[in-house]
């Protein structure tokens, strides 16, 4: 049973920083100010008061534009500051990317939302 809804809309953003602009306040409040990654994404999902549903209005939207150039992205930004052995890993996730294959960030954030479950509902709408 959930105590909260929240709503994001997929029409707010068109990049992972924008995802986190739009559903930090939500989520997050004063929590983790100026932390915006995904390790402390994953952290605040995962800290509850209480169950709660995260509803994404326009998500086919957030789909199109969270796609495998801006996994590409942020992978280009990890390979800068991953550890030396995780660079392997990282360059192959990156070339993937580059090529259309693998997950899409959107791919990445549902994921990561849904690992989270029961403490948080995703509904793609």
């Amino acid at each position: 049973m959930t105590s909260c809804v929240y709503e994001i809309d997929g029409n707010d953003f068109s990049s992972l920083e924008g995802f986190f602009q739009a559903v930090w306040p939500l989520l997050a409040g004063e929590r983790y100010s100026g932390r915006t990654n995904l390790d402390a994404f994953n952290d605040i999902l995962s800290w509850p008061e209480a169950p709660y549903s995260l509803v994404w209005k326009n998500s086919e939207v957030s789909r199109r534009w969270l796609d495998h150039r801006e996994i590409a992205r942020k992978l280009e930004r990890m390979l800068k500051t991953c550890h030396p052995s995780n660079r392997d890993d990282v360059s192959q996730r990156l070339h993937e990317a580059r090529t259309g294959k693998g997950p899409t960030m959107f791919d990445w954030l549902v994921e990561i939302i849904r690992e989270n479950e029961p403490h948080v509902t995703l509904r793609l709408a």
